[in-house]
């Protein structure tokens, strides 16, 4: 079986998205170090993708979108 990373980003999206979930978001490291975050808005259905480098913040209503993201900068 093939190790996917985009899978296993997608998995940890996922959690956020349930309803007995308290934390909303999940942090993403490279080297040790946080690079992004998303958090999931329940009220809205969408995810808040953070770059903590370059301070800016970009919002998708999907979450394979925000995964690719997250992916992209690791």
């Amino acid at each position: 079986m093939v190790d996917s990373k985009l899978k296993e980003i997608i998995n940890r999206l996922a959690k956020t998205t349930e309803a007995e979930e308290t934390n909303r978001t999940r942090r993403f490291a490279r080297d040790g170090e946080d690079v992004c975050a998303v958090t999931y808005d329940p009220t809205t259905g969408s995810f808040t993708f953070e770059d903590l480098k370059r301070n800016e913040s970009y919002e998708f209503d999907n979450i394979d979108l925000a995964a690719i993201e997250v992916f992209d900068i690791l």
